[in-house]
């Protein structure tokens, strides 16, 4: 269960471009609409996608590879818990700031 120190250490974490939090939030809606549905795509397009692997090393969306050493390596996309508590900050940020 997280504490007030790791949720105040997740909001203090650089910001993602506007095109990573679309991302985000587009996993993350996918996973809550469809019952924790990953997103999947192959392996090679991932690695060599900088802006998802930023997004990874940062800890916001996670990955797992299916036929691992296969001629097609899938890569199962899901968001992480901090990259679904980034997206309701982002929610109750803009809700704010149209209010």
């Amino acid at each position: 269960m997280p504490n007030e120190e790791n949720i105040q250490s997740d909001v203090e974490t650089p910001r993602l471009t506007d095109k990573q939090e679309n991302v985000l939030f587009n996993l993350a809606m996918r996973q809550d609409d469809y019952g924790w549905e990953p997103t999947n795509m192959l392996l090679h397009d991932l690695e060599s996608n900088t802006m998802l692997m930023d997004m990874a090393e940062k800890g916001f969306i996670d990955y797992s590879v299916i036929n691992p050493g296969g001629t097609r390596e899938i890569a199962s996309l899901c968001a992480t818990m901090k990259g679904i508590r980034h997206c309701a900050l982002l929610v109750h940020e803009n809700a704010y700031r149209q209010s």
